[in-house]
Formats: C-alpha cells, structure tokens, sequence
C-alpha cells in the first residue's frame, strides 16, 4: 500500500496536468481540457511551494507544453496542427529527455531526487542507471512520435485521434510500471549483465592481476 501511495505521489507530481488535460479534454472537450490544465498547473505549482517541495525540471517543461500548444490549438483551431500536434509534442520530450543524458543530472535523476527516492549525493552506478532509463524514455517518444507521425499521414483526423488516445494511455501507464514498479527488477539485471562501472573496473582489474 506504501508503493502505492509512492508511486501515486510520483504520477501526480510530474503527470498530473497532462493526465487532467487528456481526462477532461475527453469528456467536455478541449477548450475545457486546456483551462482545466491551466488551473492544475498553477495549483499544483501553489501546493509544492507551500509543502516547500522541490520542483522538477519535467514539471516546468511538460507543463509549459500543454499550455504552449493547448493555446496554440484554441488560436488556430485547424484539424492539420490538431492533426501533427502530438507527433511534434512527442518529438521535443524525445529532445528534452535526450539532451538531459550528457548533462551532470540526467532528467530521471533530477526526478528521483526531487521525489525523494533517492540521494542527492549519487554514487557513479547511480548516476549510469539513470542515464539508461532517461535514455529509455527518450527513445519511447521519440518511438511514439513517428508512430503518431505514420498514423497522422494513413489515417483520417478522427481515426487518428483514436488511435493515439489508446496507444498513448497505455504505453504511458506501461512505461511508468516498468520504471517506476519494476526498478529494483531493472537494477539486479544490471548486476547480473555486470553494467555498471563499478563492476566494469573491477573485472579490468582483475584481468590485469
């Protein structure tokens, strides 16, 4: 029941305006969707300042996504953009997420620490495992905006949307379970592949003696 709750905490904090955004922008449309992300962002926003709790990096940026092209699309209102919108959102999460690979944090780093998960001071395999997950997520959407690309270019606009809609929930949900549910499953596969630095200096000098 803790995992739970950790992992609940975990969703809300860093997905909450997108899932509240896709939630409400599928029962009342997307004008409404597009306030409704607004509020949450500033709620949400207002809520982690009075716990004085640190912010994430992806909260800012995925925040600032939904606002930016839930504008966009209330200002335009054409079925093309509406059409490549999510290709092109998938597309700069792939960049945000990759860029964040060769700085001294990666994002899923940044996360953790934010969420309290885990240290600030990282040892070297941390800092590895992170960047293989940051890695893992950017590939995912880098995946999921050609995917939404291809279904955009040999689907019509409503089909499309259906399509990404499923595709986009799940695969979501599937990844969130994979990095989040199954990390310590992740980390001892690392071990057992000897992966990590650690492990990779101790094998060199082993050969050497």
């Amino acid at each position: 029941m803790n995992k739970f709750k950790i992992f609940l905490k975990f969703i809300l904090s860093n997905f909450g305006p997108i899932i509240g955004f896709y939630l409400v922008n599928q029962l009342w449309g997307m004008k409404v969707g597009v306030f409704a992300s607004i509020i949450l962002v500033i709620a949400e926003y207002l809520w982690l300042k009075h716990k004085d709790e640190s912010i994430s990096t992806f909260f800012y940026f995925s925040s600032g996504m939904i606002i930016l092209f839930g504008v966009i699309d209330l200002i335009i209102q054409k079925p093309l953009f509406i059409k490549f919108e999510a290709s092109i959102t998938n597309l700069f999460f792939a960049l945000f997420f990759g860029h964040s690979i060769f700085k001294e944090k990666s994002l899923i780093q940044e996360i953790a620490e934010t969420q309290k998960k885990t240290s600030e001071t990282q040892s070297e395999d941390k800092k590895f495992y992170f960047k293989i997950m940051t890695c893992f997520w950017s590939i995912y959407f880098l995946g999921k905006s050609i995917f939404y690309l291809w279904i955009n270019l040999n689907a019509s606009l409503n089909e499309g949307l259906l399509i990404r809609m499923i595709v986009g929930k799940v695969s979501l949900w599937i990844m969130l379970f994979i990095s989040v549910g199954l990390s310590r499953q992740i980390w001892k596969l690392f071990e057992k592949l000897k992966l990590f630095p650690s492990q990779k200096i101790s094998c060199f000098q082993m050969e050497t003696k």
